[in-house]
């Protein structure tokens, strides 16, 4: 695979969303990106992370790929060797089951400014929507987010955390010179 790790600030270390976050903990994280996958039995998307601070993706050759949340400084987070078509996102007929599900080589990352919640508060569906509470108007929103890479020479040398830091640091400044001037 082209990309194999991630490691995550934020809850974790399994699958939660806006409405099913209270067992995640809070903490660093790290997972292959296959294991970031959950095999129900249809495939459908799966996967979410929230209260993401900062993700790093890492490739097999050691090139780490970081993000940093900056303007809200959360975000949610999945990441996959399966396209969201693999997972029935525009014909759900094409994999019937986790089964037929072939990974790729690339990963595919997603950031999210917001999602809505899950629903299904009972197990027999008589609330099959989200709560009120968990989802989102229609409106516009914005999101911004820092990227950078390193090599695996720079990677050894410091901390996915006291990178994040820097490199949040320096997008905020230069956001904030831009703003002004």
């Amino acid at each position: 695979r082209g990309r194999t790790g991630l490691e995550w600030l934020g809850r974790g270390p399994n699958e939660n969303y806006w409405d099913r976050k209270r067992g995640s903990r809070l903490g660093l994280h790290a997972a292959p990106i296959l294991n970031m996958t959950v095999p129900y039995l249809r495939p459908q998307e799966n996967g979410h992370r929230e209260e993401v601070s900062y993700a790093t993706v890492e490739r097999t050759d050691g090139v780490k790929v970081l993000l940093v949340g900056l303007d809200p400084s959360q975000f949610g987070l999945s990441a996959h060797h399966f396209s969201d078509d693999d997972f029935g996102a525009t014909n759900f007929l094409l994999s019937r089951h986790t089964s037929d599900l072939r990974p790729r080589n690339e990963t595919f990352l997603h950031v999210d400014r917001a999602q809505q919640g899950v629903g299904g508060i009972d197990s027999w569906g008589s609330y099959e929507t989200p709560m009120a509470q968990y989802t989102i108007p229609y409106e516009t929103m914005s999101m911004s987010f820092g990227v950078a890479v390193s090599s695996p020479h720079t990677a050894e040398r410091e901390k996915p955390h006291a990178r994040a830091r820097r490199l949040q640091s320096w997008i905020q400044a230069v956001a904030g010179a831009a703003a002004q001037g």
